[in-house]
């Protein structure tokens, strides 16, 4: 069987796409940290004719995967992203995508960055925060990745983000590998309870 139908792979794309028809306000500038040899997140975000750009990032090079003008690749590692650049600008992106390493450390990195590109009424998205079993992609330092560092990463965030005056929420979906969803909200609206 190809790997572009493998089960797992139309299952993830199926989910993204629900979950990605459900954003509003609809995001027109994305950014990606994680491309991956297929590209199934970068094609799901350009099935949409109002997205304007999609920036996607690898240490990989998947220049050549995807040929639609809206689609821009930059090859880099996202533990060494320099900012800002022309397409990486402080508040530019409705959307950031998080699913490259999975590894604590660059995940809480790729979190920042994240809070730096997103716009006010952005969102962040992140998948596999469910701590099922390992990974098969190998870490830095060759042991598998698990998920549940990206989960842990979001804490961390979290911690980090409410202390220095930037609050988000932060909302769950167990499907898939799990989605995570953190967006920018009043401290005020986090304690408001009915």
């Amino acid at each position: 069987m190809p790997y572009s139908e493998h089960p797992e792979h139309i299952a993830y794309q199926n989910s993204l796409r629900e979950i990605f028809k459900r954003i509003e306000p609809r995001p027109k500038n994305i950014i990606e940290f994680g491309t991956g040899e297929e590209g199934l997140s970068s094609t799901i975000f350009l099935e949409d004719k109002e997205v304007v750009r999609v920036v996607s990032i690898d240490i990989e090079d998947y220049s050549k995967l995807i040929n639609d003008d809206r689609w821009l690749f930059i090859q880099q590692d996202t533990k060494k992203i320099v900012l800002p650049t022309n397409n990486l600008q402080k508040e530019s992106f409705d959307l950031v995508y998080i699913d490259a390493s999975h590894e604590l450390a660059q995940t809480i990195y790729e979190l920042r960055m994240a809070d730096f590109l997103l716009s006010n009424n952005g969102l962040i998205l992140l998948d596999d925060l469910i701590p099922s079993s390992p990974d098969s992609r190998q870490t830095a330092s060759g042991g598998s990745a698990v998920p549940v560092e990206v989960f842990e990463a979001v804490i961390f965030f979290l911690r980090g983000s409410v202390a220095n005056g930037n609050n988000y929420w932060f909302a769950f979906d167990p499907r898939n590998h799990g989605w995570g969803f953190l967006k920018k909200a009043p401290l005020l609206d986090l304690q408001t309870w009915s």
